[in-house]
Parts: structure tokens; C-alpha cells; sequence
């Protein structure tokens, strides 16, 4: 169908402004609008259409059939989306008269219809708790708001909270109704938790392993996950076989953020009441490794594969419990082991990373020996049956004890080194200190003075203590002038 247009507008060519075609007019000329009738007329409240929608399929045609491009234009100014009501779309043209001045010059006006088939959203339901025999009243709407695509909505929340008894300690559930100017409507429900002046420790309580809960829309089976991230216990006994969930105010169908009440009971009738934000997302995105290399180095005979080793999503977080490794490694036998690493969201994004891992042993060696040795002067020193070197994978490990700086024929402190290596190459070393002394002593210090780097060893019979007692107080009051300093 076509609608024949005429206007007075006098055409000689066609230039173009920016997006706009200008026309410049002399003759009497008829147009033809092809496509009117199928631009949609109706749409939905706090929806913002494009421009496009309003002229694509349009064709505008001069008196000779002669197709005109790119010179028909939109005006929406008039038109409030976020408003229910009846508003018009302008066509026009834009053209310079003969003083060269640009004109706007209507050719057409569209009835559109801005409706609202949409319910209000109650924000902010959650469980109240409030203490038994409170003299305050409680505030229902604290923290609760309503919010509707038509902003000429006028949204007048009402609670029905009609059973809530005060003086009893127990769980009252109370509802919420809001609805809009076009007559939709939401409910909501939740409970009031009259709780004891004392908290009673006798009481089961629920854990809730997540802060918030994200479910992909349009969720089936929500219990599955509320079962793998709520637990309960009455004292020690683990009770979460007999939690029970509230979803009645979860759209899973809808995206938003939603509440869901988790309860428990016991044998006494006592309970615990927990409240958890749900958000249902469109989560197509999957988690990413943190910390994840392409070759994951491990000791022999351990089994620390996942340590350090972390996945979180964007949309759910931290989903590090959800890494799973498919493949087999054996951490007894040494080398080289190709797994795949495997995590997942709770919306069953997955993904996967080819992984190598490298068993092998890298502990050195363990060497237990002596921090310190007496030698008498011009002795022979024989430390190896003193000596013990274990491995966490070689069972014989060799070492070698380095006494290039020992001098047994001279008093003195001198140390030597114990260097252990295992198969693998992983090394070990400990250094002793020898104390070379000339005079049998009656009893050796256990803790000989160090000052600086210089080692004094005193020795002595019990002949020459009083002069070895002087002497050890003077080096005393020198060492602590050193330190002090």
C-alpha cells in the first residue's frame, strides 16, 4: 500500500548535510511513502528503540516513481519511553529555500502507544529479626524499595504482617504487595524471626559456604547448588539433611537479584534462619587458572599438585573447590605426566588447560651432625661415625667432609664442612666447628665465647680455675663493650 503525499516544496537537486538530504525547491511535486503501515506502533515502557526501527522498510518516491534515498527523517522528541501513554512520531524533510535558510517541512505523523505489561520489582526482602518483648515497632520497609519500568508509576508498598506476636519467640511470615498504574502486580514474602533476649547455644545454626549465590537463568534444579554450599549442625551432629529453603520470591526466570531463606529445626523445636542473595545472571563466561603454568614441578612421593594454584569467575568468584585434574600421575615413580586441568562455574561454564607434570625429586639431602667437636692437640679427628645423611627418595647417599682448614698441631677453633649429594644432584652442607685444645681438662665450656670472628676456647684444670675465671671475666666485660657499642 502506498500513501501519496503532496507537498509544496520546490525540488532542483537533492545535496546532502551531515545524514540529512536537504532539498531545495521550485515545482509542486506528490510523494509516496511506501511501508507505514508496517513500522510498529507499540512499545513496551522503558524500552529506547533506535531511529532505525521507525524507517527501516520505508521508501519514499518522487511524482515520476523515482526512488528518494536518505531524505526522510525521524523525530522522537516528543515521545517519553519510561511514560505509559500516546505519543507521535514525526516524519519530515529538511530543505533550503530560495534565502538559502534550512526548513523543516512535515510530511507525516505515526500514533504510537507506550504500554507497561510489566510487574514492579520489590528490592531489599529479607528475613527481620527482632528480640522478643521489644518495645520499638518494627520498621517492615526498612531497606525495601519498589521500582517499575513506567516511572509515572506511583508504587505504594503494603505489608501484611498481621500474625507477628512479639511476646512469643518463633518464625511469623509476613507479605509484601506493590503494584504499578497499569494494575501489575508482585507479592513477596518473608519471615519475622523473634528471637530470645539471650541467644540460646543450644540452638542448631545454619553455615552458608557463599556470601551470594549466582544461578544461570532459567535454572531447573537450584537445590542441587543450595545443597552444595549450605550445611547445619546441632552442636557437633551434622543436621543439613533437614535444612528447608524458601525460593518463593526467586524469579529463576528473570534476571535480578533475589532472596532464598534457608531454615532448620531440631528435636527441641529450636532454629536457625540464614538469608541469601541470589542473583540470576546470564553467565556464559567462563573461569580462568590463576597461578597455572605449563609444567607443574612436584616432589616425589608428595601430592601437593594444587597448591598456589587458584580459578575464579567474573560473574560467581572465587571457584577454586571446583578444579578438578583428569589424568593419572603416578608421585611415587619419577617423570613426566600430561593432565588436564579442569574447572568449572556453578552455571556449567567449564574450562580447560593442558597441563605437564614434572615428578621428580628436588629435597636435598638431610645431614645430622654435631654443631661442635673438642680435639686434643696434635689428635686425630674422626667424625664419620658421627655422621648421618638420610634422603626423602635415595636410600644411600654419599658425602664429603672438607678439613682443609684444620690445623690439629695449633690451639684454635677451626671448622670443616659436610657436602652431601643425592642422586638427583640435590646438594647439602653443614659446617662444625673443632675446638683444638692442649691441656686435659676436667670439664670442657659448653659455650665457648665467640667475639667477632675470633673463637676463644677456655680450657682448664681444676688447679688453675681462679686464674681462668679472671681471665673469662675480663673477656666478658669485653664482649659486652663490643656489643654494646
Amino acid at each position: 500500500m502506498k500513501k501519496i503525499i503532496k507537498a509544496l516544496i520546490f525540488v532542483v537537486m537533492i545535496s546532502f548535510l551531515g545524514l540529512s538530504g536537504v532539498i531545495q525547491a521550485q515545482a509542486e511535486e506528490p510523494f509516496e511513502i511506501e511501508g507505514l503501515e508496517n513500522i510498529p506502533n507499540q512499545f513496551e515502557a522503558g524500552t529506547y528503540p533506535s531511529e532505525d526501527v521507525f524507517v527501516q522498510g520505508l521508501a519514499i518516491y518522487n511524482h515520476d516513481g523515482t526512488l528518494v534515498k536518505e531524505t526522510l527523517l525521524v523525530d522522537l522528541l516528543n515521545v517519553d519511553f519510561d511514560r505509559v501513554g500516546k505519543y507521535e512520531v514525526i516524519y519530515y524533510f529538511m530543505y533550503v529555500d530560495s534565502l538559502g535558510n534550512e526548513q523543516r517541512f512535515e510530511i507525516a505523523r505515526l500514533p504510537i502507544t507506550i504500554v507497561d505489561t510489566t510487574k514492579p520489582v520489590l528490592h531489599g526482602v529479607k528475613t527481620i529479626e527482632v528480640t522478643q518483648n521489644q518495645t520499638a515497632p518494627i520498621d517492615f520497609l526498612q531497606g525495601v524499595s519498589a521500582t517499575d519500568n513506567d516511572k509515572g508509576s506511583i508504587l505504594d508498598i503494603k505489608v501484611f504482617h498481621q500474625g507477628v506476636d512479639l511476646t512469643k519467640t518463633g518464625l511469623y511470615p509476613i507479605s509484601y504487595f506493590v503494584s504499578d498504574n497499569s494494575g501489575n502486580y508482585t507479592t513477596a514474602k518473608t519471615y519475622v524471626y523473634v528471637k530470645p533476649p539471650k541467644e540460646d547455644p543450644s540452638k542448631p545454626r545454619i553455615e552458608v559456604a557463599v556470601e551470594n549465590i549466582y544461578l544461570q537463568i532459567g535454572t531447573v534444579n537450584p537445590h542441587v547448588y543450595y545443597k552444595s554450599v549450605v550445611k547445619a549442625y546441632d552442636g557437633s551432629t551434622d543436621i543439613t539433611e533437614f535444612v528447608q529453603y524458601d525460593d518463593s520470591n526467586v524469579d529463576y526466570n528473570k534476571l535480578g537479584t533475589y532472596q532464598v531463606i534457608f531454615i532448620v529445626f531440631d528435636t527441641d523445636g529450636n532454629f536457625d534462619v540464614k538469608t541469601v542473595n541470589v542473583n540470576i545472571v546470564n553467565d556464559i563466561t567462563p573461569p580462568y587458572f590463576i597461578n597455572l603454568p605449563e609444567v607443574i614441578t612436584v616432589t616425589i612421593n608428595t601430592t601437593d599438585l594444587l597448591k598456589g594454584i587458584r580459578a575464579y569467575d567474573e560473574v560467581c568468584g572465587d571457584v577454586t573447590d571446583r578444579i578438578r585434574v583428569y589424568g593419572t600421575i603416578d608421585y611415587t615413580k619419577e617423570g613426566y605426566y600430561n593432565v588436564v586441568f579442569e574447572a568449572s562455574d556453578p552455571n556449567g561454564n567449564i574450562i580447560q588447560k593442558h597441563v605437564t607434570v614434572h615428578v621428580t625429586d628436588n629435597v636435598p639431602p638431610v645431614i645430622e651432625a654435631p654443631d661442635s667437636i673438642y680435639l686434643k692437640k696434635n689428635g686425630t679427628l674422626n667424625i664419620a661415625d658421627q655422621i648421618k645423611v638420610t634422603d626423602n627418595y635415595d636410600k644411600d647417599v654419599s658425602f664429603t667432609i672438607n678439613m682443609d682448614g684444620l690445623d690439629a698441631t695449633k690451639e684454635g677453633a677451626y671448622f670443616i664442612t659436610i657436602n652431601a649429594k643425592d642422586k638427583h644432584n640435590n646438594t647439602a652442607s653443614k659446617t662444625i666447628t673443632v675446638y683444638v685444645y692442649s691441656t686435659e681438662p676436667n670439664n670442657l665450656l659448653e659455650n665457648p665465647i665467640i667475639v667477632g670472628s675470633v673463637v676463644a676456647v677456655f680450657v682448664s684444670s681444676i688447679t688453675n680455675l681462679f686464674s681462668f675465671l679472671i681471665f673469662r671475666k675480663k673477656i666478658f666485660k669485653k664482649t659486652k663493650s663490643i656489643f654494646s657499642k
